[in-house]
């Protein structure tokens, strides 16, 4: 805990001393553009410009404080797992960011124009350190140049397919690819939105344990029957089960299916179904499912409180120190809440802007 600790403070002396950015982002409580932050904090705006000029080499170094922090945060925790998902980032008004695309946000409930980034980050005992991002567009988006062919009355505008689309599923696979070596994590953990068949075959080619939800339309078999999940005999819940578990096959794959039934948040239940490769018990499976929701408690304080959306800049390695920059920022703000055994991150964030400083550095050491 003591190397952990000293890493942080050296940190935060690298955050006062070099980055009136990362200062600008944890000290001010308003939007996270440059003038904005100048302003609140009392400082020549050009310092925060001068914090982009060389954006390729502060987004390497940024990975490999994020990196470093993520091996040190609770390193003997059993239950360390790498959690990948994806946010919107709106930017409703823009036309010239690069990386724009349109996605159906979850949160609003519609589609909307933005940022969308496929995010990996390491959760452990409730807390969670973000490691990297790649951004995801649409085929629309994606597409290149168009191609004109002429009808006899009209033209007719047609895309290029663009040979370097990836879905969301790729994404995550080039993410787990990324960090498997790098942060040691017990399984990965992800949405529904990932449960495809070339994930799975992909994880376990890598031997690598994970948790994950699953449409309930797909079809498996267990004890030599095939079904759709939510049809199936051997998934059925008795009484007053909340959750069943059960081995079979999934386009070949051996894999564990748990059923769970939840309260819903605006009320009354709804039914999910999990798959993994680990074997535990039916409330073990629900548990390991569950830690992901760390991720989505993040997206949410990045966005109100560290300006994950409010960047106005229009490259696209820009864009990616900014939001690297606030990854960075949260991480360093939930090493302070581990330390001093805070509630939250918001919190922190808190105590530090009544004061406009970041405090109390000495007292991590005890």
């Amino acid at each position: 805990m003591q190397g952990f600790c000293q890493n942080v403070i050296n940190t935060f002396a690298e955050v006062k001393q070099n980055s009136t950015y990362l200062a600008g982002l944890l000290l001010h409580a308003g939007r996270k553009t440059c003038a904005s932050m100048a302003r609140g904090l009392s400082v020549p705006v050009k310092r925060f410009y001068n914090f982009f000029e060389d954006a390729t080499t502060n987004v390497t170094l940024i990975r490999t404080k994020l990196i470093s922090l993520a091996r040190e945060l609770n390193p003997t925790e059993e239950f360390r797992v790498l959690v990948i998902d994806g946010t919107d980032l709106a930017k409703v008004f823009a036309k010239h960011i690069d990386h724009l695309s349109t996605d159906y946000d979850g949160v609003i409930r519609r589609v909307t124009q933005g940022l969308s980034i496929m995010v990996a980050g390491l959760v452990t005992s409730g807390n969670m350190v973000p490691l990297d991002f790649l951004f995801w567009h649409n085929k629309k988006k994606a597409a290149g140049k168009t191609v004109k062919k002429y009808a006899k009355k009209k033209s007719k505008t047609k895309k290029k397919a663009d040979a370097n689309y990836k879905t969301k599923v790729e994404l995550a696979i080039e993410l787990i690819a990324a960090y498997k070596d790098l942060v040691f994590f017990a399984y990965v953990a992800m949405d529904g939105a990932f449960a495809s068949n070339s994930m799975i075959i992909f994880l376990e080619t890598e031997k690598l344990k994970y948790s994950m939800r699953i449409a309930r339309s797909r079809k498996v078999t267990i004890n030599g029957i095939e079904a759709k999940l939510c049809e199936h005999p051997a998934l059925k819940l008795v009484r007053n089960e909340r959750s069943k578990t059960a081995s079979g096959l999934y386009k070949a794959n051996v894999c564990f299916f748990t059923i769970h039934k939840r309260k819903k948040r605006g009320g009354g239940w709804e039914t999910i179904f999990l798959v993994s490769n680990m074997k535990l018990s039916a409330k073990g499976h629900v548990e390991a499912y569950n830690r992901r929701w760390t991720i989505d408690k993040s997206f949410r304080s990045m966005k109100q409180y560290l300006g994950l959306k409010d960047c106005q800049m229009l490259s696209g390695v820009q864009q990616t120190l900014h939001i690297l920059s606030v990854f960075l920022a949260y991480a360093l703000a939930t090493a302070q809440k581990v330390a001093y055994k805070k509630k939250s991150v918001e919190e922190i964030l808190g105590e530090w802007r009544s004061s406009k400083k970041i405090q109390n550095i000495s007292g991590l050491i005890d």
